[in-house]
């Protein structure tokens, strides 16, 4: 069910109901779940309802159309599709920098151009 164009039809599902049924009966590659703690922290039910009605549509746009509605987002961890509010995904994902240009000795961050030493 994760992969390829999906077609699905909830109207005012409770958000665990359309958990149940993406879970791969056969215990695919891939697990979805609710991020309980984050849920209990945002004070938000398990049980919110939802809406998406889609028709052969990336499955990531699905998700975007049923989740946004309830302010929630979800994430890709280790195998595991995580839902998740959008307030508690965005301080998961802090953007991190790495000099890597002076790790490596290449250049200087000063005015130069950075690459000038890897063209010489």
């Amino acid at each position: 069910k994760l992969l390829g164009p999906v077609s699905f039809d909830f109207v005012e599902t409770p958000l665990q109901d359309v958990v149940e049924f993406l879970q791969d009966p056969d215990g695919g590659d891939v697990s979805v779940v609710i991020d309980q703690a984050a849920f209990e922290t945002e004070n938000i039910s398990n049980e919110v309802s939802v809406t998406a009605v889609v028709q052969q549509q990336p499955l990531r746009l699905f998700l975007r159309t049923l989740l946004d509605e309830a302010n929630l987002t979800y994430l890709i961890e280790h195998r595991t599709l995580i839902i998740t509010p959008k307030r508690i995904a965005q301080s998961r994902l802090s953007p991190r920098t790495c000099p890597a240009i002076s790790s490596f000795g290449i250049g200087s961050l000063d005015g130069e151009d950075e690459f000038a030493a890897v063209r010489r």
